[in-house]
């Protein structure tokens, strides 16, 4: 299966002639817009970035909020046989 998959791949790989060749004629017809393309390109990547820098902080705030339920569970479980009786307020 592995041999198919690479044959494939080789198949649909383009030459480095090929590539010069599609380079040549992107310059030809996108030359104009060549530098507003590349700043689009860069703020698209920018905000990939930042996205998965804000994926990164919620996972660290969910690992920091887990760590810091741990502690209350177990009060939690520590005090929940226990009965508390709350003094009665006297009646004025």
């Amino acid at each position: 299966m592995e041999g198919v998959c690479m044959a494939i791949l080789a198949f649909f790989t383009p030459s480095p002639q090929a590539l010069l060749i599609l380079m040549v004629v992107g310059v030809i017809l996108f030359g104009s817009r060549l530098p507003e393309v590349a700043r689009q390109i860069g703020r698209g990547l920018m905000e990939f970035k930042k996205g998965m820098g804000g994926l990164s902080r919620i996972g660290d705030q969910e690992k920091t909020s887990t760590a810091l339920q741990e502690p209350l569970n177990a009060g939690v479980q520590e005090t929940s046989h226990k009965r508390f009786e709350l003094p009665m307020e006297e009646e004025i």
